[in-house]
């Protein structure tokens, strides 16, 4: 396992990670968040995409740096890697901040218990799927990066 989780790999995906949870909990504030909603929704699916993306990216970049990607299977397995701690991240963040409204809605009793139960069921499905994207994502970042910037072979 330690293989998989070099320093540049999870620092490629905290990055990624954390810039999809601010970005996303910019909805969450009371004043921000109805007023621009219409633009806040493609603006947080916009930069979830780049993001998860760009950890692919950064991981390949980082690990050429390092001395360790080489190849591009292992450009793909550092990005899905790095995609999947941002995935994790990003779908934590979404988990919690959902779970805290259903409660406060709760609290002000326009919810019921059901509303927690299925944020708590549809919040961990939701994990799962934005590991998934985000690795995939990211995959084909460090992909698509390390094909283009692959040193070129001289002609024999």
């Amino acid at each position: 396992m330690q293989t998989y989780l070099k320093p540049y790999i999870v620092r490629a995906g905290v990055l990624a990670g954390v810039v999809v949870a601010v970005v996303s909990l910019i909805s969450v504030i009371p004043v921000i968040g109805p007023l621009i909603a219409c633009v806040a929704a493609p603006l947080v699916a916009l930069v979830g995409l780049v993001a998860n993306v760009g950890a692919g990216v950064l991981a390949v970049m980082w690990g050429r740096q390092q001395g360790t990607t080489e190849t591009t299977q292992q450009a793909l397995m550092d990005g899905a890697v790095a995609g999947a701690i941002a995935g994790l991240i990003a779908g934590a963040v979404g988990w919690i901040t959902a779970v805290l409204r259903s409660l406060l809605d709760l609290v002000g009793s326009s919810g019921d218990v059901a509303s927690i139960a299925i944020a708590c069921v549809g919040g961990l499905v939701a994990i799962v799927v934005a590991i998934i994207v985000a690795a995939i994502l990211a995959a084909i970042g460090g992909v698509v990066y390390a094909a283009l910037t692959q040193p070129k072979q001289p002609a024999a």
